[in-house]
């Protein structure tokens, strides 16, 4: 049964955009910060990029039988539910939503001009959040 429900019914993204995505957000000159690397990492429903002293997250255009991100407004729901539930619990570290947007120029971008209003296109919501060290976080201590 477990197996069955991490297995995606429906995936909405063409998997060439989607990758054209993730390559994008791979590159360090992709992010308004300019970090000096990116750290890639897929789940089964989301991307998550390391990215100097940020995390961005990237919700992958998925339905399973208990969730789906199928459309860029559920994605967009899901990342502000996720962000208003987490911000309440620890707000310095969750920051908020910036728009993966394209330029005229086809570059592929997190946090350009114009937010989550579409102007320029928003192509995905990511959660923004700042990268904290895992050995000196006291939730992951506890459980360990």
């Amino acid at each position: 049964m477990h197996e069955r429900q991490n297995k995606p019914f429906d995936v909405v993204d063409d998997a060439a955009v989607l990758a054209r995505k993730v390559g994008h957000l791979k590159r360090p000159q992709s992010y308004l910060s300019a970090p000096a690397a990116v750290v890639a990492r897929e789940t089964h429903m989301s991307w998550v990029f390391l990215a100097g002293d940020r995390v961005y997250k990237l919700k992958k255009p998925v339905r399973f039988p208990y969730l789906d991100f199928s459309t860029l407004e559920r994605r967009e729901t899901a990342c502000r539910a996720e962000q208003a539930l987490n911000r309440r619990l620890a707000p310095d570290v969750y920051l908020g939503l910036v728009p993966l947007t394209v330029a005229e120029t086809g570059a592929i971008g997190c946090g350009g001009l114009g937010c989550l209003g579409r102007r320029p296109p928003c192509l995905a919501p990511c959660r923004l959040r700042r990268r904290v060290p895992i050995l000196r976080n006291p939730r992951w201590l506890r459980h360990r």
